[in-house]
This record gives structure tokens, sequence and C-alpha cells, in this order.
């Protein structure tokens, strides 16, 4: 409806969202889709779930596999992974089975199905798992920081935090210990300085 109070869009759906980025995803007998503000459908009603849009983008579900449609219904990333990200910094994360890769905006694939476990891109890396470890690696798929500790995180640009036996200490990206395992809890480093 408008600010008037008359009925812009004719049809009725179960379910209707509002709108983002000029889309809302609608909802009939359990499928979704959506249409503009028009009232013109743009992905079908044909999809057990839609995500909210990200850059014209939704992750669409199927027989609980996932993929990604964009805003005219264009299949970016077929609806066959068993797990996915949104985009973030161009990339999203996707599963195949029990293997993780990132693909790329236009659906291509970036880097390969290599691990465990995947995240989100931040500030140009992003914390995968192999095994029982976990590392940080760049857009082109190389390591900032490699598997060497059972957790880790980024502390600056050449520093990560690691822990061993419930303490932490930083290490260099080629996983040379920069200081022993002594703290406790390490803080967000703030104008060259951190709570330790």
């Amino acid at each position: 409806m408008n600010v008037n109070g008359e009925r812009v869009i004719n049809k009725t759906f179960d379910i209707s969202g509002e709108f983002t980025e000029g889309l809302a995803i609608i909802g009939n007998r359990g499928k979704y889709g959506a249409l503009d503000k028009s009232g013109n459908i743009r992905i079908p009603v044909i999809y057990d779930g839609l995500s909210r849009f990200n850059s014209g983008r939704t992750i669409a579900e199927i027989y609980e596999k996932f993929g990604i449609i964009d805003r005219n219904g264009r299949v970016v990333l077929d609806v066959i992974y068993d797990d996915l990200g949104e985009f973030s910094e161009g990339l999203c994360y996707a599963a195949i089975g029990d293997k993780y890769g990132y693909y790329g905006v236009d659906g291509s694939l970036v880097i390969p199905h290599e691990f465990d476990d995947a995240y989100d891109f931040e500030n140009g890396k992003a914390k995968v798992i192999i095994g029982e470890r976990e590392a940080y690696i760049k857009p082109d798929g190389s390591f900032l920081i490699d598997t060497c500790f059972e957790s880790v995180r980024p502390f600056s640009d050449t520093l990560f935090i690691y822990e061993e036996d419930g303490m932490l200490g930083l290490a260099l990206s080629n996983c040379k210990k920069y200081t022993a395992t002594v703290y406790e809890q390490i803080g967000s480093l703030e104008n060259g300085r951190a709570f330790a």
C-alpha cells in the first residue's frame, strides 16, 4: 500500500516482507520468492527459504541445499551447497559435503574446497580450519598464517595471538613464536598498546 492507504500491489501472499534494495521477499504455501515495488515477481516463488538481500543477492534454499540468486532471478551459485555464507569483500564461503572453498561474485571458484570450516573475509583475511587447527588466508587463498596452532587470531598486521594449554602468546605469520604463552588474555591493539 502507498502512503494514502491505497493498494499498489494486488497480489496476495501468505507472507510479505519489507522492501530491501527494492525487493521484498514473499511467501506462499511454504515457498518463497521476491517481487519489486511495481509488483513484478523478480524471483519465482519456488524456494524453501531466502535470506535478506545483500548487494543485490540472496541465499536461496531448496531441500536443505543452498545457492545464490541475484535480484533478477539469475542463479549466481547453483543451489547445491551444504553451507553457504554471504558475500564479504567479494567472496563467499561454500561447502560441498564437509569441505569449504570460496567463490567470487560472478560464481567462479576462487579458492578450492580444502578447508574443514571457513568464515567470512574481513579486512583482507578469513579464518579457516584444517583438522583441529586454525589458520588465516588472503583473498587469493595463500596463508597469512598456516595451521601452526589450535587457536589463532589476528593481533596486528604482522602478529597473531595463539593459544597453548590455556595461555596466550604472540606469533609471527611464519609460525615463529614472538613471545611465550605467558598471558591469560590479550586485548585489542590500540595506539600501539594492548591490555595483557
